[in-house]
């Protein structure tokens, strides 16, 4: 005799069906925050890195020893660096982020149209370009020269503004001044801490929030990122540099306080470049 094989009735596949959709309903939510996480340290890693071995390469190849003291002239110093690492400057728009609860936003002007300049003063300089009309010889000697771009950057920006690039991979970062005057006190191997350089790791998208996407080192005249929050940050802050211990130690993005957010970058570099366990979601 032939047994009747059975098949799953209707009302049981309906209710199989509804079990699965409640679990992935559970479950997503920490599916994509741990994503979130996985991505994060390795992406502020290899940006770190690439940006430290492209000064290194920089420093020797165009015979500079440290990155300049002078506000204006770091401006020139980021222009350099576009010859040795991928970005271009960020240009027509302005770039905002906010804090890690978005209840402030903040601006930061892009420059695209004097960097644009200023790539063409420094190809002029390398022989990559002529300027037989001698319009970039602002100081009247005859030639253009490096002293050319340090007087472009003074009548367009004035020390101490920003630049705003995008990296090869989207990313959007921005180089300031923090001194006028000459760099605050150095330790150990250090030189001392001149810039800050803000990285946002998801590109110029709706929702830029400090410490959760947009995260803050310190430049050392050596051309060394030290992460915001870090030990390292906060052994150099004990020297007394008062940009040094501007920031807090603690990573929080759930206070409307830039101090904490960006302490998450020094955190997550701290914890191996993992943000596993951090508030950062």
């Amino acid at each position: 005799m032939k047994k009747n094989k059975k098949g799953f009735t209707l009302a049981e596949v309906l209710i199989t069906l509804t079990i699965i959709g409640v679990v992935a309903a559970l479950t997503a939510p920490a599916l994509v925050k741990n994503t979130g996480y996985a991505k994060v340290g390795p992406s502020l890693a290899k940006f770190s890195n690439t940006f430290e071995v492209a000064t290194e390469t920089m420093m020797s190849e165009e015979g500079i020893n440290v990155y300049s003291a002078d506000a204006t002239n770091l401006a020139a110093n980021m222009v350099m660096l576009a010859n040795y690492i991928n970005m271009i400057p960020y240009s027509g728009v302005t770039y905002k982020f906010s804090d890690g609860t978005g209840s402030k936003e903040y601006e930061i002007k892009s420059n695209g149209d004097y960097l644009a300049e200023v790539q063409e003063i420094t190809d002029i300089i390398q022989g990559k370009k002529e300027d037989s009309s001698n319009k970039y010889d602002l100081n009247g000697d005859g030639r253009v020269s490096i002293t050319d771009v340090s007087l472009l950057i003074g009548q367009r920006l004035g020390a101490g503004v920003p630049t705003v690039w995008k990296l090869k991979n989207g990313e959007v970062m921005a180089v300031m001044s923090v001194v006028s005057g000459g760099p605050l006190s150095g330790k150990g191997a250090y030189k001392g801490i001149i810039g800050e350089v803000i990285i946002d790791i998801d590109g110029d998208k709706a929702k830029n929030r400090a410490g959760k996407d947009v995260f803050a080192f310190l430049l050392d005249r050596s051309g060394t990122l030290v992460p915001v929050g870090s030990m390292v940050h906060k052994y150099l802050g004990q020297s007394g540099d008062k940009y040094a211990t501007k920031y807090s130690d603690t990573c929080n993005t759930s206070v409307s306080d830039l101090s904490w957010n960006f302490a998450c970058t020094g955190k997550i570099a701290d914890n191996g470049w993992s943000a596993n366990g951090l508030d950062i979601n």
